[in-house]
């Protein structure tokens, strides 16, 4: 049987990168394909959307998130802000990421987040971009608050938070115009 860690990955790098251009996420927008390192950085975008929903899968399954999964996305990131090549966006974003990262430890020191979500929020930070960091954490409230909803109602057990950061990076990176025209 093919697992998630199989079928995801394939199916997002088929749409991201090698789709087909009629295909639409949301009616009226069609994905673009960009070439030389653009096509590069969004590759490296594709790869860390991927490490999302491992991230998120490994939450949900074992309330755990690796750290080899956080250091691939910030690593990823870090060379996607290489590839487009804009010096000025890319110190925005390590600062809008070091925020997030001094939010994320002191809601980890009140243990309002795991030590796991923590890295991982400020990893997703540096994929999304300074420009986008603010739309992304209203999304991720938005799913964390929809997902702690059904899962202290019906399992009344902690919250795999990571699911909700994944979920807010993913949707917040397909509005995003690196990925779409």
């Amino acid at each position: 049987m093919l697992s998630p860690y199989v079928i995801l990955p394939v199916l997002v790098v088929f749409l991201v990168v090698w789709g087909v251009p009629e295909l639409t996420f949301i009616p009226g927008i069609y994905l673009h394909y960009p070439d030389g390192p653009h096509l590069l950085a969004t590759l490296t975008l594709s790869m860390a959307v991927i490490l999302l929903v491992v991230a998120a899968w490994d939450d949900a399954r074992t309330r755990r998130i690796s750290n080899r999964l956080t250091a691939g996305i910030g690593i990823l990131a870090l060379c996607r802000l290489a590839l487009l090549g804009d010096v000025t966006a890319a110190s925005y974003t390590a600062e809008a990421a070091l925020v997030v990262f001094a939010i994320a430890v002191a809601l980890f020191v009140l243990h309002i987040i795991g030590g796991g979500d923590a890295k991982l929020l400020t990893a997703t930070a540096l994929v999304i971009g300074y420009q986008a960091v603010l739309p992304f954490l209203a999304i991720m409230s938005i799913c964390g608050a929809a997902l702690s909803i059904v899962i202290l109602v019906l399992h009344r057990q902690t919250v795999p938070y990571g699911v909700a950061i994944a979920a807010g990076a993913i949707v917040t990176l397909t509005l995003q115009s690196s990925i779409i025209g």
